[in-house]
């Protein structure tokens, strides 16, 4: 009876924290700066329409099988050509970069695309 009192909330930690997901990478890139997140604005366009289409477009990728193919979201985009995210392992490895970079990375090229 004690070793279920004890690893029951152990359980509960291990199956929380499973690491990033879709909304709370977008959340994190678009939402306000007052909740810890980058406040990122596209010109022209509503924040809660950035972070539908962000969402929308990293559920896609994890549709879709693949491998990186060359996709490195650590190395800083400094050339106009933005990549998409293409497969589940290119969307996996954009939500870990967002996930682990600060803000101003992210705002100076990094954990493409933004």
């Amino acid at each position: 009876m004690r070793l279920a009192l004890i690893a029951l909330p152990l359980i509960g930690l291990l199956a929380s924290g499973c690491g990033p997901t879709c909304a709370s990478t977008c959340g994190k890139i678009y939402g306000q700066l007052a909740d810890g997140n980058c406040n990122q604005r596209i010109p022209g366009e509503d924040p809660t329409a950035s972070f539908d289409r962000c969402v929308e477009e990293c559920e896609f990728a994890l549709s879709q099988p693949g491998e990186l193919n060359g996709y490195n979201p650590h190395e800083r985009i400094t050339s106009g050509e933005i990549p998409d995210l293409e497969n589940e392992k290119q969307a996996a490895a954009w939500m870990d970069c967002v996930d682990e970079l600060s803000c101003e990375l992210l705002d100076d090229g990094f954990c493409a695309p933004i």
